[in-house]
């Protein structure tokens, strides 16, 4: 990968930690904060905050931009066609943070160097603290978030936009499932990430119905529930998009089984919960976590059922919460 610093500028204790230090107070473009911090001119540098008599590379600015040519964008294939009308002319974002570490600013170096010739991804399971406030332009295509030189339309408490031409290709046709229709053992690790794919089947149907492609996002969510039934991949709150889906594509007899399967699970859990004596629940950390996911989950599964007129569901839902949360208090 081409990158403005060279070797010997990060090696054994070089440019470890950069402070940041906003001395601009605007955006700054980000081959020039690249190549500030590359210098080993002494004016270039700060007295360190951490070892005294010393000086230290630091960033003069908290904001940053990249400039982009969008006939270069399409050229290149990073955005297709139809996301043509939507490229930005230049991409701005800022850090809150008062110092990055060595990993932070290699990724800033990439984007300053890269100059698009290979697309940049971040992985779903990376922490959204490595995301650097670049969230507002990842596009989500199935377990990655490509960095793209557009504002993305995301929904909320999700990350990225999603693109359902390519998501679709992917989870339909590309994605090798590691044997999960077989007998295959699933450890605790592996059904935390295939439930948390079954949330990203319901985030690309919906895209799909926004679309009016109905068909296509059945098709997908069929797929799901084959792929990750209950006794493979345990109900959870990951569910609940998939839930939401399958009522907004009015196939109202599947997901009425869902919600009747999640709804009688949370209130097995919380029953069994809240009959442990105080030795067992008093201040235990994880045990309130617990609870408070099975009753946001009922408070989301009210709202749900409500806004698709299943009117018996929702009272009873309801009715349950409201027990449940005179329990808790």
């Amino acid at each position: 990968m081409p990158f403005t610093l060279t070797h010997d500028k990060y090696h054994r204790g070089n440019r470890d930690i950069l402070p940041i230090v906003d001395r601009i107070g605007q955006p700054v473009e980000l081959s020039d904060v690249i190549a500030f911090v590359a210098s080993d001119d002494e004016k270039a540098k700060m007295k360190s905050p951490f070892i005294a008599n010393e000086t230290m590379n630091y960033i003069p600015t908290k904001q940053f931009k990249l400039s982009i040519n969008k006939d270069e964008i399409l050229e290149k294939g990073i955005l297709s066609e139809k996301y043509s009308e939507r490229i930005v002319p230049e991409m701005r974002w800022g850090l809150g943070n008062s110092f990055i570490y060595k990993d932070a600013m290699m990724i800033l170096d990439l984007l300053a160097t890269n100059n698009w010739e290979r697309p940049i991804y971040w992985a779903m399971t990376v922490t959204s603290s490595k995301y650097y406030n670049l969230q507002k332009y990842f596009k989500n295509d199935g377990l990655t978030y490509q960095l793209v030189p557009m504002e993305v339309n995301a929904e909320c408490y999700h990350t990225g936009e999603v693109d359902s031409e390519l998501m679709y290709d992917n989870v339909m046709n590309k994605f090798r499932w590691g044997g999960i229709d077989t007998d295959i053992y699933l450890d605790e690790n592996n059904i935390r990430m295939f439930s948390n794919l079954r949330s990203l089947f319901g985030r690309l149907a919906e895209k799909l119905m926004e679309e009016g492609k109905t068909d296509s996002a059945l098709v997908v969510l069929d797929k799901c529930m084959h792929l990750f039934p209950e006794e493979k991949i345990p109900f959870n709150n990951t569910l609940l998009s998939v839930i939401t889906a399958y009522y907004h594509a009015e196939a109202y007899e599947k997901a009425d089984e869902l919600v009747d399967k999640l709804t009688n699970k949370v209130y097995l859990e919380l029953d069994y919960y809240f009959s442990l004596s105080a030795k067992y629940s008093t201040g235990t950390k994880d045990l309130g976590l617990e609870i408070q996911t099975n009753l946001y989950t009922l408070q989301e599964l009210y709202k749900i059922t409500t806004e698709a007129n299943r009117a018996e569901k929702s009272i009873d839902i309801e009715a349950n919460f409201m027990k449940y949360m005179q329990q808790y208090r």
